[in-house]
Parts: C-alpha cells; sequence; structure tokens
C-alpha cells in the first residue's frame, strides 16, 4: 500500500522516536518525545495562562457591573469575554496533547488515531474502519534527514492524515507491522 501525497507531511522533531506495542489484538504506536519535561512544561504553561485569562476575564466582566468603577478599557464586556474566549482556548490547547498515537484493533478492524497528552489521556480521536482506509504509506520529509511520517488515505478525503512522525526506519517497521495484520502487501 504506497501511493504519492500531494502536500508535505508535517516535518517530525529530530528527537522523536516511535514506541510499539502488542496488546490483545491490537497493535499500539506512540510518539515518544525525547525531552519529556520541556513536553510537561508547556501542557502546563498553556494551561496556567489559559486558566489566568479565564480568571482575569471574569474579573473584568464583573468590575463592568460595578457602578464606581472607573473603566480602563473602552467595553469592559467585550474585553472580558473575549479574554474568556482566548482563556478557553489556551487551556483546550493545553490538554489536548502534542503526541500522537495510533490503535490498529484488529478484532474490531478499526484504526484509531489522534493526539496524546503527557499524563497518558487519549485527545481529539478519530476512528477509521479497515474498510475506508484507502492506503496507508511513509512519507519522508524533505527537511529532516531520517524524519518521516506515516500517512493514512481515508474515504472520500482529499488530504491523507498525518497518523504518527518519527524516524523514518521505525516508521518503515510499523507499516510493515499494520500491513501484514492487514493481510495486505507492504
Amino acid at each position: 500500500m504506497s501511493a504519492l501525497a500531494m502536500t508535505p507531511p508535517p516535518v517530525g522533531r529530530s528527537d522523536t522516536t516511535v514506541k510499539m506495542t502488542f496488546r490483545e489484538g491490537r497493535i499500539i504506536a506512540s510518539e515518544q518525545s525525547g525531552d519529556k519535561v520541556l513536553l510537561i512544561v508547556t501542557e502546563l504553561a498553556l494551561c496556567l495562562v489559559g486558566v489566568l485569562a479565564l480568571m482575569c476575564g471574569t474579573l473584568l466582566i464583573w468590575f463592568s457591573f460595578q457602578p464606581l468603577t472607573i473603566s480602563l478599557v473602552a467595553d469592559p464586556l467585550w474585553s472580558g469575554a473575549s479574554l474568556i474566549a482566548v482563556g478557553l482556548g489556551l487551556y483546550a490547547y493545553g490538554t489536548r496533547g502534542f503526541n500522537r498515537q495510533v490503535i490498529i484493533n484488529l478484532s474490531r478492524r478499526t484504526a484509531q488515531f489522534g493526539r496524546v497528552n503527557s499524563s497518558g489521556s487519549r485527545r481529539i480521536n478519530r476512528t477509521v474502519p479497515f474498510e475506508e482506509i484507502k492506503s496507508l504509506y511513509v512519507q519522508k520529509s524533505s527537511d529532516k534527514a531520517g524524519s518521516a511520517s506515516l500517512m493514512m488515505r481515508v474515504g472520500n478525503r482529499s488530504e491523507p492524515y498525518c497518523v504518527l512522525t518519527g524516524r523514518d526506519d521505525q516508521l518503515r517497521e510499523l507499516h510493515g507491522q499494520i500491513c501484514r495484520a492487514l493481510g495486505t502487501k507492504g
């Protein structure tokens, strides 16, 4: 199963490796970042800034209803609502996770892929039945040597999904495992 993609894949980080496990009729592959501390600090910082923006927006709206408050902002209601929206967005982005994960469930004949955060919770999941998978291929990145992406073309969607990024040799091994499990040629 190989094909040519029209768009370049996301550039994988040079320190990203792919961890594969086989459990109960499932193949689980995850990106593992080399700098776990930086990943955790980034997620926590985004969540903290998001919560602070929520609190500031709420206070700004609350103070706008006080009769003796001198407003330093032209329209405190809109400013507060904007801060709340930004805070929610930052918090959601911080908790979504930055590492990709794919689960091939052989008994259910589905492929599930999405993001995993630093605590191991899966976010932004997509589940695709095997019948809808048109192609699965490894595409090398033109930017970094040894970096590649595992791409999946699905159903009527014109652009393929980037399922995983990492080192080329590891993604080719995973591609071969998935093709053998599906009973197709790699």
